[in-house]
């Protein structure tokens, strides 16, 4: 359970225990949005509401509820809330600016130039009204500007990548795809150390990528809180599957081992270090590797699913 309490309590860290992740008949849950997320835990077996004050075992949380009480509330080993306590290391602009620089530095003394060179993802940025002068400098060497619009419409991934496989042809998107593999493992990777890994807190975060007339991706920016409010049918389809699958891998039941590599609509991509695929059917090797990525691939996360947790109660019988 998890409750107010006048003192501070700090749990310990490291590797669940095995007693944490045993099923669970009944989980209590809170949640401070009232749009997707809300519809998706209403309808998830065995997980009930919490109205008020009442002892909650997850808590779909809202920034300000972290920032306001975090510190002052007791959790239980199980209990689960949906963000770290200093997420704006990676969410805030000037925060990843600062945190991505000093990784590239810190990769290049590490590993060499080459190396530091897969954090080219992040176009130059200026924090007002600190950085103005060096804004207007840069803007005066480089007058033809160019501004950013978010669009008009949403398409599906997998749309997307067939639309640019059809433009512009499979090895040029199977470049793309990857780098942007790349941009999430790195951008990850500098704030691992200043983000306070609290074994109750996960994250889902939403990140904008621009991507320019050669296909090069551009990390725009990282939210903390992505917009889960729906604008159309497929819209709620789609934020609806990535919540079920996100709550999948948060795994409050206890159903999972620790070892799959897919869930649903989700890849682990990186366990320290790249993780490959079993099977390669659908990647381009690349060096004899072959990543544990489907992104933009069709994908029947329903069927994958069914079969994992299928795979799971029968491993469980053994």
């Amino acid at each position: 359970m998890a409750k107010n309490k006048n003192v501070n309590h700090k749990g310990p860290y490291g590797y669940q225990k095995l007693k944490e992740r045993e099923g669970r008949a009944c989980i209590r849950f809170k949640c401070a949005l009232t749009n997707t997320i809300l519809d998706v835990l209403r309808q998830r077996p065995g997980w009930v509401e919490v109205k008020e004050e009442g002892d909650w075992d997850f808590y779909w949380c809202d920034i300000r509820w972290l920032q306001e009480n975090f510190d002052h509330t007791y959790m239980d080993e199980h209990v689960r809330i949906s963000h770290f306590r200093n997420h704006y290391e990676l969410t805030r602009k000037n925060y990843i600016v600062k945190n991505l620089k000093r990784f590239r530095k810190q990769l290049e003394r590490d590993s060499g130039k080459l190396e530091a060179m897969k954090c080219d993802f992040f176009p130059k940025t200026f924090e007002m009204p600190s950085e103005y002068h060096l804004f207007v400098e840069e803007f005066r060497k480089n007058p033809g500007i160019t501004w950013i619009m978010k669009p008009g419409c949403k398409w599906m991934i997998q749309q997307f990548r067939l639309y640019l496989t059809a433009k512009q042809g499979a090895e040029a998107v199977e470049v793309l795809f990857a780098e942007m593999d790349n941009i999430f493992i790195r951008s990850l990777q500098s704030v691992q150390k200043v983000v306070i890994s609290d074994k109750h807190c996960f994250e889902l975060y939403g990140y904008d990528i621009l991507i320019d007339q050669d296909l090069k991706p551009w990390l725009l920016e990282v939210n903390a809180s992505p917009s889960l409010t729906a604008s159309s049918p497929e819209d709620y389809e789609l934020k609806t599957h990535l919540l079920e699958d996100t709550l999948n891998i948060v795994d409050m039941e206890g159903r999972l081992t620790g070892k799959e590599k897919r869930v649903g609509g989700f890849d682990l991509i990186w366990n320290d270090g790249p993780v490959s695929r079993a099977d390669g059917n659908l990647d381009t090797p690349m060096n004899g590797f072959v990543a544990n990525t489907h992104l933009g691939y069709n994908n029947d996360r329903k069927k994958q699913l069914k079969q994992l947790f299928k795979s799971i109660q029968t491993q469980q019988k053994v």
